[in-house]
Parts: structure tokens; C-alpha cells; sequence
């Protein structure tokens, strides 16, 4: 039988037991972030899974059933969710990817939105879990269709993994989104996968039209003159 975690504040990031009932682990702040990122990854497994036989998986599946949830104590969950939301990109920015993925991961408990969930799955990029992070924006896109960003970035982590062809489409569908501030990224993504496939006049129109969306994109400045000289 599994003992309960107590003890557990508002703030949330502090020291709490949990483990066996005969055999209480006491956490401290640092254990405990760690144990809420790897919970993250318990939380795909449904709520009546048998835990695993690891006493550490154990506890993180322990811990997430029971205590992840939101620690704010503002009533509106949308202020809470936006503040886990703005610390998570600090530390993303910060280069604290795994902290990162943990207040991204609160944010999402306490008010989903496909913002967090777009975030969190770029976070992972930066590990290398591209995987995790396409599912991510999958999330996102069944929160809110009409946001452009998920699908940009699922093309984009696509072609990290090589497959280039399968971004397209994703590609297309950024393009297409209602929701998106920066439309310019999927017109430049897609120019450089007609370029790594010698589509090079596909290739240059996008990276034009990308540019004409934002004068200040460098990267399709330059890439458009490189292929315009390449063709003359």
C-alpha cells in the first residue's frame, strides 16, 4: 500500500514524503522537480494502470496520480497557468530545459492551452526528444486547430529526423492557419525542403515569399539570393 505525499504547500516546490507506507521517502526541492517532470511521462499511461515494479517508477506514478495539481492559489486557473507558463519560457531561455518542462507541465495541469503545449514540445526539441515533442503538438492542435505554431514545428522536427517529405503537409497547414504571428517560418521551412530537393524555383518562391511577410527574416533574405544568383 502506498503512502500519500504530505505536507505539500501552495507554492509547490518544497520538501514532501511519499514511498511505501512502511518505508516514507523524503524529498527535497530539487528530487521533487525531477519527480514531477518524470511524472509528466506516468501521466500518458492511464489514471488504472497497474505501477510499474521499479519502487522509483513507483513513486513518480504515486506522485502524479495524487499530487499534480495546480498550486497557485489565484481562484481564476488562467492566471495561475499563465504565470507557470511565463517562469517554464525563463527557463527555457535560461537553457533550464528539464525545470522548463516541469512549470510547462504545471501550466498544462492547471489550464491546458495549445500555447503550453506548443512550448513544452519545443522544449523537448532542444533535448532531443522529438518524439515527445511532436506529440506535444499534436496536443496543441486538438486544444485549438486554428493556431498555427504546432504545425510548423512538427514539419520542422520532421526534418530533424529526416523526413522531409512528410513535412510538407505540415508546412501547408501552418500556412494555412487562421491563428498565426509568424506565418513566415512555415513559407522559409518549406523553401528548404524543396531546396534539399532540387526544387530550386519551388524553393526560392517561398523563401520570397517569406521574406515579403517579414523584412527583417535574414535567413530568407539570404536564402533567397543565394538560390536567385544560383539560378542566373
Amino acid at each position: 500500500m502506498w503512502a500519500p505525499p504530505v505536507g505539500l504547500p501552495c507554492a509547490g516546490v518544497c520538501v514532501v514524503f511519499c514511498g511505501t507506507a512502511d518505508a516514507p521517502v523524503e524529498l527535497a526541492p530539487d528530487e521533487l522537480d525531477w519527480l514531477v517532470f518524470c511524472a509528466h511521462r506516468e501521466a500518458l499511461i492511464p489514471a488504472n494502470r497497474s505501477p510499474a515494479t521499479s519502487n522509483r517508477t513507483k513513486i513518480q506514478y504515486n506522485f502524479f496520480t495524487l499530487f499534480l495539481w495546480p498550486r497557485m492559489s489565484d481562484p481564476d486557473p488562467r492566471v495561475a497557468a499563465a504565470e507557470y507558463f511565463r517562469q517554464a519560457y525563463e527557463l527555457q531561455t535560461s537553457g533550464e530545459y528539464a525545470r522548463a518542462l516541469v512549470l510547462y507541465t504545471r501550466s498544462i495541469a492547471t489550464f491546458p492551452t495549445a500555447e503550453a503545449y506548443t512550448f513544452r514540445g519545443w522544449t523537448y526539441s532542444f533535448v532531443g526528444d522529438y518524439e515527445s515533442a511532436i506529440e506535444d503538438c499534436r496536443r496543441a492542435i486538438k486544444v485549438d486547430p486554428e493556431f498555427g505554431n504546432p504545425y510548423n514545428d512538427i514539419g520542422a522536427y520532421l526534418i530533424e529526423q529526416g523526413k522531409w517529405s512528410e513535412s510538407i503537409p505540415w508546412f501547408e497547414k501552418a500556412i494555412a492557419a487562421k491563428r498565426y504571428e509568424a506565418r513566415s517560418y512555415p513559407h522559409f521551412n518549406l523553401g528548404r525542403v524543396y531546396e534539399h530537393q532540387g526544387k530550386w524555383i519551388h524553393a526560392r518562391r517561398c523563401y520570397r515569399q517569406a521574406f515579403e511577410l517579414d523584412h527583417h527574416y535574414r535567413n530568407a533574405l539570404f536564402a533567397l539570393r543565394r538560390l536567385s544568383a544560383m539560378l542566373n
